[in-house]
């Protein structure tokens, strides 16, 4: 990507070095990572193959799984049910997602929680 939008800009300069740390997280941003992965791994992962020959997956028991987890509505206020917390935590999670055998559940998932549930938020 870098390449390319160089190919097109050649001045634009990239400093890549920030974005390879991971310092900025805590013990909490682990903590939800970890929690994700296991949910991945244990939940979602063994049985792509078997939704995707099914073409359905379990979607309300995920999205249960999910949000009894605290996965669901991190950002949004905790007066909604939301964990109140900042983007650096929805970064964790887009991250984490990368796990995952399949793609379709975690843009089901981003589709409730980014594109949804913020235009809810609102009214």
């Amino acid at each position: 990507l870098k390449q390319i939008i160089q190919s097109f800009r050649p001045s634009i300069q990239f400093n890549t070095s920030r974005f390879l740390s991971l310092d900025f997280q805590t013990d909490d941003h682990v903590a939800i990572k970890d929690t994700l992965k296991k949910i991945i791994d244990n939940s979602i992962n063994p049985f792509v193959e078997q939704w995707e020959a099914e073409k359905i997956f379990p979607a309300h028991k995920l999205f249960k799984e999910l949000g009894n987890a605290g996965l669901l509505g991190i950002m949004k206020e905790p007066e909604y049910g939301g964990l109140g917390l900042d983007f650096s935590y929805n970064a964790v999670i887009t991250e984490t997602w990368g796990h995952s055998n399949c793609l379709g559940i975690p843009m089901a998932v981003a589709v409730q929680t980014d594109m949804a549930t913020p235009a809810l938020s609102m009214f």
